[in-house]
Parts: structure tokens; C-alpha cells; sequence
């Protein structure tokens, strides 16, 4: 890659935030079935949509969106399924981490920085704004005063048996 392919990009950059931006905010909109971030962490909704000895895969799919891993086993009790959502890599967030490792990996094919150290300032910038918007959104803080940033949710035989914010 060129130095005129790094100066394009710090150019286009801006526009490229305003469509990840514009496509985080309204994602929720358009997607009504899934909650916002804020919903998704936050504990009325969680308790008022995870049942223990009730809820299953799919509705916790339909309610809470896919989530970002998942660890299974099995032993003689049963089939355990752990799912983990994690608030990092959702919404704006989850956007701009991924634009970064974009950017990362298109500095990494220039041999270096190769000028997208703007593009990564803009990125820090514009991302911190967004962090704090997004913790301000969440009233709802777990035990350590700050909103939850992960969600367990455990599964015995198919069914939910248990599940934890932190």
C-alpha cells in the first residue's frame, strides 16, 4: 500500500464514522424485536426476561440477541450450555473496536503507521464520547456502581438455571 491510499483513507474516515454511527443508533430502531445495550444490561430486564427452570435457548436468543461465546460440556448431570454477552462488543462499542482493528490491520500492511495515526486519534476521540454516552444511557449500575459490562447465562438439559451481571 501507497501513501496516497493512507491519505484517502484519513479523509474518508469521518464519513466512515458517521455511517458506523449512524448504523449503531439506528440499529436498535430497526430491529425492535432486540433491546438496546442499555436493556441488555440492565437488571430489571434481565429479571424480567430470564426465568430459571424456564427459559430456553431460543426465547433468550429471541430476547437478548446471539451471544458473543459459548461453552459447552458434558458430564453425568447433564448438558451445560454457558453463554457470555459482553457490552464491549455491542452497539457503538462493538463498532468502533472492530473499525480499529481495521485500522490496525491496514497499518499493518503499510509497513507501519503510515498515516492513519490521525484516523486512529479521531477513533480514540470519537470512541471515549461514545463510551461515556453510552454509560450515562444505563441507569441501571451493578454492584460496583458502574453499569454491568458482562452477562452469564447458564443452561442445564436446555433450560436456564442460572445467570449473573458483572
Amino acid at each position: 500500500m501507497n501513501g496516497n491510499y493512507a491519505a484517502s483513507l484519513c479523509k474518508r474516515l469521518p464519513i466512515l464514522f458517521a455511517v458506523f454511527f449512524g448504523l449503531a443508533i439506528a440499529s436498535p430502531l430497526i430491529n425492535a424485536k432486540e433491546p438496546s445495550v442499555a436493556q441488555k444490561y440492565d437488571r430489571q430486564y434481565v429479571r424480567a426476561n430470564l426465568v430459571k427452570g424456564k427459559t430456553t435457548p431460543d426465547e433468550v436468543k429471541q430476547k437478548f440477541g446471539k451471544p458473543h461465546e459459548v461453552e459447552t460440556r458434558t458430564n453425568e448431570d447433564g448438558d451445560y450450555e454457558d453463554w457470555i454477552y459482553i457490552r464491549s462488543e455491542e452497539g457503538a462499542r462493538g463498532l468502533f473496536n472492530k473499525a480499529r482493528n481495521k485500522l490496525s490491520a491496514v497499518s499493518g500492511l503499510s509497513g507501519g503507521r503510515g498515516g492513519t495515526s490521525t484516523a486512529d486519534n479521531a477513533l480514540e476521540t470519537t470512541e471515549t464520547k461514545a463510551n461515556i454516552a453510552g454509560d450515562l444511557a444505563n441507569s441501571e449500575k451493578n454492584g460496583s456502581g458502574r453499569p454491568a459490562e458482562k452477562l452469564y447465562i447458564h443452561f442445564k438439559d436446555g433450560v436456564l438455571s442460572s445467570f449473573t451481571l458483572q
